[in-house]
């Protein structure tokens, strides 16, 4: 018998038990206010993602002794992080 799975909601999309996220996106190429996509646009959408992303890598490669890899994606993350709240900053 297979276990039963169950779809959970998510801020942008549903995700089964195992972990696989569907995303709900409008059309292809366009966002909410029909403007185009742009990487910019879709990197602040999802940024604290892609920053958990970044700092689960940095701790594989810690836990695989590799320090300096790992305090590189941290840079990646600080750096985004540090972008972020300049233009939080200059919106307020």
């Amino acid at each position: 018998m297979e276990p039963e799975t169950r779809d959970r909601a998510t801020p942008r999309g549903r995700m089964d038990d195992s972990g696989a996220v569907d995303v709900v996106a409008p059309s292809a190429g366009t966002n909410e206010n029909g403007g185009a996509e742009t990487v910019g646009a879709l990197a602040e959408l999802y940024l604290g993602n892609i920053l958990y992303a970044l700092e689960l890598a940095a701790l594989t490669l810690d836990g695989d002794g590799k320090p300096d890899h790992a305090a590189f994606y941290r840079g990646i993350a600080r750096k985004l992080a540090e972008a972020r709240r300049r233009a939080v900053d200059a919106d307020a």
